[in-house]
């Protein structure tokens, strides 16, 4: 079903624009007929045009009607898209950090209210986001996922790790690749006018669009709803509610827009009435953060003895008790084989463990946002720097380095059983092979079959060395770890305001050109790519909250035109 969900994915997100085409050319078709049959009945009986005109004709221009209202009742509801989509982002955030909660604070048991509860949540999610004109339907395959095996199985087969992580790894990435396109600005300025869409793909426009438009005046730290209640209300007060529009020449409703105005109005009011979220509650994304500190403590297998790993994995499940078990959290780590996580165990792990216990302790509080945002930093570095690639060589092919060695062992032995089974059958007549020998190689075999699924087939032309070299040079240059540390710091601090406000500004504009970069350029390779770029979208997202905390920020215009 996944499968087919997301194969699907394309067709239905273009399912618009083919509808609009096949509706175009079925008018033209229907026009050029017309003309021809016009054409013909002129040359045979002049006289009878006007009558011509009376029937036919009259057919024709309501097929035209219909067409033109069909095309701007699309244009009116993708001009709506982004206040949907900023409502998709917050059911979805609800959602992640609902489940990551559930998976952390309850390992992994969840009772009959709290999975009925995340069943309708996925379920509005779903149903809304279809529709959404911003957000591709293939986006919201995990969730489709997670749902038919909590309807058809139930959480208990949701247990194993493999599944809940490939799935709220899908569903992270979703979540923090969106901090470059946050929709919540674009409710800033919503134009009133009904325009072809266009302006909203061009992020960095500044132009006026054209015709009257009101200025929506929200502020940023107030409640979802809140927000989204105001531009709501101010779209529906100021086009269907007011008396008299401010400019006539281009007034919000009229004989020609009225079916598609409609059409927005209704989809309005649904959004007035939608269920109220709580993902502006900083708690949910101290647990989503708290799941992302044992995901990391889970990636350092190997590095740590199991008892070790059981130990830090347990610490995790205890946020309220982290200060008292800081230490041995600390010291665990230093004992760690990974030299990349050692050298940050005091530069960043300490002040991330710190800044975690402080928000869960100024629970509700407004000083939790900003251990919250420093967080989101501190703990986008580790992870971005632990999940560094160590070596040019592709990881989705180290599997077959291990395939060749291991069949070259099974070849050895099958040699040397071989050659037992002679020795013995001419000595005896009786062969009998050694039962370890057999075994192993069996054992072998079976390691074989392991591997080659691990084994990642690749389609370019693009040689590993370069992510190798490419997200190592970034790393040195735009994300190290003291640099981004001290900014976080004057940041928190309110140190060199300005100067740290332009370097971050400009920092985000580095990092969203190379996350976009590498997702283009090495779209093959996102089993290593995409998590580097949900840790770099982390830190983003750490920066940003920091800046919305600051008393007084240098006037930057932030607004973008709601004209599509």
């Amino acid at each position: 079903k996944l499968t087919y969900f997301l194969n699907q994915g394309g067709e239905m997100a273009s399912v618009i624009n083919r509808q609009l085409e096949e509706s175009q050319t079925d008018f033209r078709k229907s026009m050029d007929s017309f003309l021809c049959q016009l054409n013909v009945n002129m040359e045979e009986s002049p006289t009878e045009v006007d009558a011509f005109f009376s029937t036919d004709a009259n057919a024709h221009f309501q097929d035209y009607s219909a067409f033109t209202k069909d095309l701007m009742a699309r244009f009116a509801l993708v001009q709506l898209a982004p206040l949907c989509e900023w409502i998709l982002v917050k059911r979805q955030c609800e959602v992640l950090r609902l489940l990551c909660r559930d998976l952390v604070a309850r390992k992994g048991e969840i009772d009959a209210s709290s999975s009925e509860r995340l069943k309708a949540s996925i379920g509005t999610l779903l149903s809304e986001g279809v529709g959404c004109a911003r957000v591709g339907v293939a986006e919201l395959g995990p969730y489709q996922a997670f749902l038919w095996v909590l309807e058809e199985q139930g959480w208990d087969s949701l247990q194993g790790d493999k599944f809940s992580h490939e799935i709220l790894t899908s569903m992270l990435f979703s979540s923090l690749t969106r901090v470059w396109t946050n929709p919540t600005s674009v409710l800033r300025k919503t134009s009133m006018v009904l325009e072809i869409p266009g302006e909203l793909l061009f992020p960095t426009s500044e132009d006026t669009p054209l015709g009257r438009s009101k200025t929506i005046l929200v502020n940023p730290t107030k409640t979802s709803d809140d927000l989204k209640t105001s531009t709501v209300l101010s779209l529906l007060a100021d086009g269907f509610l007011a008396k008299k529009p401010l400019n006539a020449a281009s007034a919000f409703c009229t004989i020609e827009n009225l079916e598609a105005r409609k059409v927005q109005a209704k989809l309005l009011v649904k959004c007035l009435m939608s269920e109220r979220t709580r993902t502006h509650e900083a708690d949910g994304q101290a647990w989503e953060l708290l799941y992302l500190l044992k995901d990391t403590c889970k990636s350092l297998r190997g590095s740590v003895t199991d008892d070790q790993l059981h130990v830090l994995l347990g610490i995790c499940e205890r946020p309220f008790e982290l200060k008292s078990l800081e230490e041995l959290f600390l010291s665990t780590c230093r004992s760690s084989s990974n030299p990349v996580l050692v050298s940050m165990v005091e530069s960043v792990l300490r002040p991330t463990l710190c800044s975690l216990q402080s928000a869960f302790s100024t629970k509700g509080s407004s000083a939790m946002t900003r251990h919250l945002a420093l967080v989101d930093i501190y703990l986008g570095l580790l992870r971005f720097h632990l999940a560094l690639p160590r070596s040019i060589l592709d990881p989705g092919r180290k599997p077959m380095a291990k395939i060749s060695l291991m069949t070259n062992q099974v070849a050895s032995l099958e040699s040397q059983i071989a050659s037992e089974l002679l020795s013995q059958c001419m000595a005896t007549g009786n062969p009998s092979p050694a039962s370890h020998l057999v075994e192993d190689v069996s054992r072998l075999k079976k390691k074989i079959r392991n591997q080659h699924h691990k084994v990642v087939a690749r389609d370019t032309s693009v040689p590993f060395s370069e992510v190798h070299r490419e997200f190592h040079e970034f790393a040195k240059s735009f994300l190290a770890v003291g640099d981004t540390k001290a900014l976080a710091q004057k940041l928190n601090r309110g140190q060199d305001e300005q100067e740290a406000y332009n370097r971050v500004v400009n920092l985000r504009k580095t990092w969203q050109a190379f996350c976009v970069r590498s997702s283009q350029a090495f779209c093959d390779y996102e089993d290593v790519v995409n998590p580097l770029i949900a840790d770099i979208c982390l830190v983003a997202r750490g920066f940003g909250a920091l800046l919305g905390t600051m008393s007084e920020c240098p006037k930057v215009n932030l607004t973008k035109h709601l004209v599509s």
